[in-house]
């Protein structure tokens, strides 16, 4: 027997619970990225961040907002999706920015040294680092597209 406010509002114990751990279940997954973002933008540093976490979880709430479309689910979990995906945008955004920034003052301070190497090397590198965020949209929005056509075509 839930314990109840007011009749009219039938707010209930069991309701306030199960609106305070949906909203938990919101935001509690871009809590851990505040610190982050905030050491990131203070320190001007983004090495010890992984740009393939942020693939990793663009992906897999990119699924799951795709898959809300075949068979709903709860919406707090859709939002928390929606939120990630937002959160993610916003740390390769801010990666990619610093990353290109202190690539800059790098490459001033290694003018003509070892030539070769560093051109072998920054061909790499850029295989796997882009240095623009555009890239990482596009592929998103290519995943998407490969994921929505190669469902819709029921093989």
């Amino acid at each position: 027997m839930d314990w109840v406010i007011s009749d009219e509002l039938s707010l209930t114990v069991g309701n306030v619970v199960g609106w305070i751990s949906a909203g938990a279940m919101v935001i509690g997954g871009v809590i851990p990225y505040i610190p982050q973002y905030r050491q990131i933008k203070k320190t001007q540093d983004a090495d010890g961040f992984s740009l393939h976490v942020c693939l990793a979880l663009l992906i897999a709430n990119t699924l799951r907002i795709l898959f809300w479309f075949g068979r709903h689910f709860e919406y707090p979990l859709l939002i928390q999706s929606i939120i990630m995906n937002i959160t993610m945008f916003v740390m390769v955004h801010l990666c990619v920015q610093v990353r290109n920034k202190n690539q800059l003052i790098q490459a001033r301070q290694r003018i003509f040294t070892d030539c070769i190497h560093l051109y072998v090397f920054s061909i790499i590198r850029s295989m796997y680092s882009y240095s623009q965020e555009n890239v990482y949209r596009r592929g998103g929005l290519a995943f998407c597209d490969v994921i929505l056509i190669r469902g819709s075509l029921k093989v």
